[in-house]
């Protein structure tokens, strides 16, 4: 039975969002909507609901749409009136580390962060039924040199030995902050269980790649992991950060699906869930985009655009690898293909004029 139904009076489910004005957070939203459920937004600031409300215009979006502002969610109690008669709660939001903040405050901060929109819900989360999770690979995968294959069992236990060590170097921290919240995150459902009528999902999403929904007008104004991507095209080379990872990528339409799967199918409760479409190598990107660019941007331009990129080389296989079994079966997700998030990049750069 789907853990989201329509009630006897015709009301629709209603959806808790935070992080809904970001990259991922806009395609959970869009398909949210586009599912047919109501959709409550968190927002920080009450300016930010401007772009949101241009963004998802369509008929029909107006009358499942609203808002509620929370300045800072850290906060202890920031959620509690947000979290009243939703039926699911998706936190794709995280804390923004400030300036002032030492390394260990910042690991503190994104686990109160994480928990603080559980605490709500164990207390005010009335009709709730399940809270999906953002997570990270980061929190699966240790760095290889040879051939491996990851799955849900896995924990990034290499980070957590150098955080023990006293290392505070900006990588560890930022993968600490995502394993800690994480594990705060399942930790508190196992706790609670007793207590509570929902249930705790978590997605571990590889590198999302993919079009935005919000139109920019600059491949420098592309955000998030899209901007890395993007910039190691234009630049002809990966990008540092993209080098120095083992990868796997999912494309950003489809990790907005798989959200809201989870808020669906019942036997995802209580799981973490891999969503990574497949392993990469940067090479096959610049191999891809000979191919697919001359049918999008004309054979012309794309001889232009693809001009310098890396030739190719002897086939270079990942060294990381990863068990698509769980997500095969509890979400049933079809992912988009290299090819097709490549399609996806490249037309919505002509058709915004900055490719």
């Amino acid at each position: 039975m789907p853990v989201l139904t329509s009630y006897s009076d015709g009301s629709r489910p209603k959806v808790l969002i935070t992080g809904a004005t970001g990259y991922v957070g806009q395609w959970v939203l869009r398909t949210v909507l586009d599912r047919g459920y109501d959709a409550r937004v968190v927002v920080r600031s009450e300016g930010r609901t401007g772009g949101l409300k241009k963004l998802f215009s369509s008929p029909g979006d107006e009358n499942k749409l609203e808002f509620v502002v929370v300045e800072d969610f850290t906060n202890a109690g920031a959620l509690d009136e947000a979290v009243v008669d939703v039926d699911g709660i998706i936190h794709v939001a995280t804390a923004l580390p400030r300036e002032e903040e030492t390394p260990d405050e910042t690991l503190r901060i994104t686990i109160e962060a994480a928990e603080g929109v559980l605490k709500s819900a164990l207390k005010h989360g009335n009709k709730l039924k399940r809270v999906v999770f953002t997570s990270s690979i980061a929190t699966v995968i240790t760095n290889q040199t040879e051939p491996r294959v990851f799955s849900e069992e896995d924990w990034n236990e290499m980070t957590m030995a150098k955080l023990d060590a006293g290392d505070r170097d900006f990588l560890t921290v930022y993968f600490a902050s995502k394993i800690l919240a994480e594990r705060a995150v399942l930790d508190f459902g196992k706790k609670h269980k007793d207590e509570i009528t929902w249930d705790v999902a978590v997605l571990n999403p590889g590198f999302v790649y993919g079009p935005t929904l919000k139109p920019v007008s600059a491949a420098t104004d592309l955000p998030s992991t899209a901007a890395i991507w993007m910039g190691a095209i234009l630049s002809h080379s990966a990008s540092p950060i993209a080098e120095s990872l083992d990868n796997g990528f999912v494309d950003v339409r489809d990790l907005g699906e798989a959200h809201v799967r989870c808020l669906e199918k019942e036997e995802a409760g209580g799981e973490r869930i891999l969503t990574i479409s497949s392993s990469y190598t940067w090479n096959e990107w610049f191999d891809i985009i000979r191919k697919v660019a001359p049918s999008v941007m004309g054979t012309e331009k794309a001889a232009a655009f693809v001009k310098g990129f890396p030739q190719p080389s002897e086939k270079v296989k990942p060294r990381v690898t990863y068990d698509p079994s769980k997500c095969d079966r509890i979400l049933g997700i079809k992912y988009r293909t290299k090819e097709e998030m490549v399609k996806g990049v490249l037309e919505q750069g002509v058709r915004e004029g900055w490719l």
